[in-house]
């Protein structure tokens, strides 16, 4: 059984500029990386049925070959033009899965980091980690003769991280 998700395509703008904003890279060389690889045919486009790089559609009112109009925006865009503006580049459609995976491969050949996506929101920090702790352990409050450097090393034993003094100081509100 196939999954509708395999089935789903986007357009080549919508992926651009998805692409530009997730990864380390202007839209401008991404289109004409982009471009570059559909003619070369390492990136497959999705025509309508019966449609080609080599078919003849009407574009401006000639017939153009989709191999001849996109291998003329090339310079287009290395002079600065926006294709999310032409028309026609919502029409060629991709598969999102294949458009990253060209993606990540190209930003890799050509030595450019890319950083692994974080989580949402912040990673908690260590002061409040032990604030956690002592909630946990001491849901009253904190007894009588329970030094900061007891809290510390009970911690440490539960957890296996070494917390200081300051740190267990500062959890309980204390300068």
């Amino acid at each position: 059984m196939v999954s509708k998700m395999a089935d789903r395509q986007a357009s080549l703008r919508d992926l651009v500029e998805t692409g530009a904003a997730e990864y380390p890279v202007t839209p401008r060389w991404l289109w004409e990386w982009a471009l570059d690889a559909i003619l070369r045919q390492v990136l497959l486009a999705k025509f309508p049925e019966g449609i080609s790089l080599d078919t003849p559609f009407n574009h401006g009112g000639a017939w153009h070959k989709w191999r001849n109009v996109i291998g003329g925006a090339l310079p287009a865009v290395g002079r600065g033009s926006d294709p999310s503006s032409w028309g026609w580049t919502s029409a060629i459609m991709l598969s999102p899965a294949a458009f990253h995976s060209w993606l990540k491969e190209t930003l890799r050949e050509r030595k450019i980091t890319i950083h692994p996506r974080r989580a949402v929101g912040a990673k908690s920090t260590l002061r409040e980690d032990v604030v956690a702790f002592i909630a946990a352990n001491y849901p009253n409050s904190i007894p009588a003769g329970i030094t900061n450097k007891k809290i510390a090393q009970d911690y440490k034993s539960k957890t296996r991280i070494v917390v200081s003094e300051r740190t267990v100081r500062r959890a309980r509100g204390r300068r």
